[in-house]
This record gives structure tokens, C-alpha cells and sequence, in this order.
């Protein structure tokens, strides 16, 4: 969780979106929402997804992130939370 508020502080920042595009941090942080449980770690991927939402905002991270299927993995874990209310 903690590791998530950072990710989540430090992306809030435009000038830090470098730091993002360098390492496999964009990796990694889709990682965690993909295999995070959504029930149990809630709040670290709120962090997570906000994370994607201030760092979406740069052409060269968003086409980064396309070609990490961002898309896909933000889609299951809405699937996956829609499964769990409904049950």
C-alpha cells in the first residue's frame, strides 16, 4: 500500500513522468493491479489506477502503456469487480 501512495504521489507531478518512461515502473504497476486481489488491496489499486489516470496525460507514457495492454488489465479488473458484486 504504501509502495502504491508513492507511485500515486510522485505521478501526480509531470516533471517526474521521465522516472516512468526510464525504468519498468509502468510495468510493474500494471503488474500489481493484475494480480492485486481487489477485495483485500482495494485501496492500493485506487492508487494504482490514479497513478495511470495523471500519468495517461503524456503522449509518450500513454503510448507506452498501450503497448502494455493497459487497456486489457484495466478492463479485467473491472470485470473482476463487477463479478464480485454481483455474487
Amino acid at each position: 500500500l504504501n509502495v502504491c501512495k508513492l507511485v500515486f504521489k510522485v505521478s501526480r507531478s509531470d516533471k517526474n513522468d521521465m522516472f516512468f518512461l526510464e525504468d519498468n515502473i509502468l510495468n510493474l504497476l500494471l503488474e500489481t493491479i493484475h494480480s492485486a486481489d481487489h477485495v483485500s488491496s482495494c485501496e492500493a489499486l485506487v492508487y494504482c489506477v490514479g497513478a495511470i489516470k495523471f500519468l495517461s496525460g503524456n503522449s509518450d507514457v500513454l503510448k507506452r502503456l498501450a503497448k502494455l495492454d493497459c487497456v486489457k488489465t484495466l478492463a479485467a479488473l473491472i470485470h473482476s469487480i463487477n463479478k464480485a458484486n454481483q455474487d
